[in-house]
């Protein structure tokens, strides 16, 4: 292993430090997983400009139009490392907190009740048509 010296701008270093005291560990193993990710994607993008697919989720395009596919999106998020700062304990059950929750004085539960009726019946009729036209009984 070879050592080597950087010079770092105070305000880079601070960054550095504050990840370094929410993950743990020491500084060099941080800049070196940060290099080697860095490199890692140099690399990719070198290989995609040499006619290599591109699996880049940044880089790929669907039928939808230039979005990844959920699938690329989920495998991006789970390649990504944890940040204990996005990491929240619960204070309370879920049970409690929507029990306390206050009221929406615009909610009326009659209208909704009706809206929610219509909106069934307009599903219903649609399924029917489309039975129908599919030959189905």
């Amino acid at each position: 292993m070879t050592t080597l010296t950087i010079e770092l701008p105070d305000a880079l270093r601070q960054r550095v430090e504050k990840i370094v005291a929410q993950r743990g560990g020491a500084i060099e193993h941080l800049i070196r997983e940060l290099l080697e990710e860095y490199l890692d994607e140099a690399e990719h993008v070198q290989a995609t400009s040499n006619g290599e697919p591109n699996t880049s989720v940044d880089d790929l395009s669907n039928d939808q139009g230039n979005y990844p596919s959920l699938e690329e999106v989920v495998a991006k998020i789970r390649a990504m490392p944890s940040d204990p700062s996005n990491i929240h304990p619960a204070t309370q059950s879920l049970a409690e907190l929507l029990a306390a929750s206050p009221e929406d004085p615009s909610f009326d539960l009659e209208e909704w009740n009706r809206e929610w009726a219509a909106a069934e019946a307009e599903m219903k009729a649609i399924t029917r048509a489309n039975d129908r036209a599919e030959g189905r009984p």
